[in-house]
């Protein structure tokens, strides 16, 4: 079973249940149900999001733009490997999850970073914890992918030369 949610409603409360029609026959369960179930507006958004993500090939193009997303994630990896644990996703979702260095904790380094992107007109997504993750939109092409990547390479780079500033005053 998998289960869907957020974007799939293009922002209508809405989820969805994915299993195989073994599952949903099976006679001891007694139906689907939530506090959204059957919302005929929010069933509507999803019906023309998952029309629009079929006709425009939305996940081909997630694919693609994904390879290219992750491959410049591991290379900010590499370059800022005293600050950057690793990087984690698939397809258009991404995270880098930042390590303790000198007398900062990931978290804190996460929040710079943050903060320094959304300076740069880049919004990430803060977790409140050591990492941020990334989710640009399925249209996403390859320029706005190079171009996210040397925003987020520009903030960390920052941020590390920051902190190597502040050690050693």
């Amino acid at each position: 079973m998998i289960c869907c949610g957020k974007g799939m409603g293009s922002g209508f409360s809405l989820s969805g249940v994915i299993a195989s029609k073994k599952i949903f026959d099976n006679k001891q369960i007694s139906g689907l149900s939530s506090t959204h179930s059957s919302n005929p507006i929010a069933c509507a958004a999803g019906i023309a999001t998952i029309e629009i993500i079929s006709r425009k090939k939305l996940t081909i193009n997630s694919k693609k733009q994904g390879v290219i997303l992750h491959k410049n994630l591991k290379k900010i990896t590499t370059k800022f490997n005293k600050i950057v644990l690793l990087s984690l996703g698939k397809g258009l979702i991404g995270s880098l999850i930042f390590k303790n260095f000198k007398n900062y904790s990931g978290k804190e380094i996460a929040d710079l970073v943050t903060l320094k992107c959304l300076n740069k007109k880049l919004l990430v997504c803060n977790t409140g914890r050591e990492s941020i993750k990334l989710g640009p939109p399925l249209i996403i092409n390859k320029l706005m992918i190079i171009k996210a990547s040397k925003i987020i390479h520009d903030s960390i780079e920052e941020v590390y030369k920051k902190i190597l500033i502040k050690k050693n005053k």
